[in-house]
């Protein structure tokens, strides 16, 4: 993913230079400060309101399907981010118990601190009265983030799935995030199909200069799906960034 630098919207500029951090994404998203005021928030068109404290945009891509990107800030949108964190923990706990693997043990366990983290950090907000990062020595501090995630049909210019996706974090000063990707490819075998072919992988990582790029694909035919995810999560600055894609073309 390439740097690009965050540019605030004009009514926003001096307000942002005198009180923010200075911040780059690796990627989307973009015309969305995360640490702007939500009614500041509220004027930027491409993103509209999931619930309190969650927005989202969804992005059109060539084969017409939608990616969808979220941003969630502040105790309810936190608290929004845990309960999905949640889910997704389950179902990691499923495949454990169905096929254990040392892998698997080390995603459910960041996992559950990543859950961890996000529940303290809802208590820290709002003993604040749901100020976000609030944080000592914030305004010096530049950090980095993005998340991307990918899923299409086709596979080694022929019929399949494949899926690929990525999530990094940097700060100058300490602050840490947890950067998550999870992919998941299937594929029919066979004429008349006789199984299903599948490939995944996840990835999960904490610390201030973090990163995850996985990439999963399979060959084979109808019915063909792919699926991807990423996340970038900081309980310090009070956030949570992360894209879902999803494909069901064999290419």
């Amino acid at each position: 993913m390439r740097p690009s630098r965050f540019v605030p919207c004009p009514t926003l500029a001096l307000a942002l230079a005198l009180t923010l951090p200075v911040i780059t994404f690796a990627g989307p998203p973009e015309g969305f400060h995360p640490l702007a005021p939500d009614q500041e928030v509220a004027q930027v068109t491409d993103w509209t309101a999931v619930t309190d404290g969650v927005w989202k945009r969804e992005i059109r891509k060539t084969d017409g399907s939608l990616r969808t990107e979220r941003i969630a800030r502040g105790p309810a949108g936190l608290r929004w981010a845990a309960g999905r964190m949640a889910l997704e923990l389950l179902g990691l706990m499923d495949r454990q118990a169905a096929d254990p693997t040392a892998s698997l043990e080390t995603q459910i366990a960041l996992r559950r601190q990543a859950i961890r983290d996000l529940e303290g950090a809802i208590e820290r907000l709002e003993s604040l009265g749901g100020a976000a990062a609030t944080v000592p020595g914030i305004d010096s501090c530049d950090f980095t983030f993005g998340a991307s995630a990918e899923a299409v049909g086709g596979f080694s210019g022929g019929s399949g799935a494949r899926a690929n996706a990525d999530a990094s974090f940097t700060s100058t000063c300490g602050i840490v995030a947890t950067v998550t990707a999870s992919v998941l490819t299937t594929a029919a075998f066979g004429n008349p199909p006789r199984g299903i072919r599948l490939d995944l992988d996840d990835c999960s990582l904490t610390g201030d200069d973090v990163s995850c790029d996985i990439n999963a694909g399979v060959g084979g035919t109808a019915p063909c799906s792919s699926e991807a995810s990423a996340r970038v999560s900081s309980p310090t600055l009070g956030l949570v960034f992360e894209v879902e894609d999803d494909n069901s073309s064999c290419g």
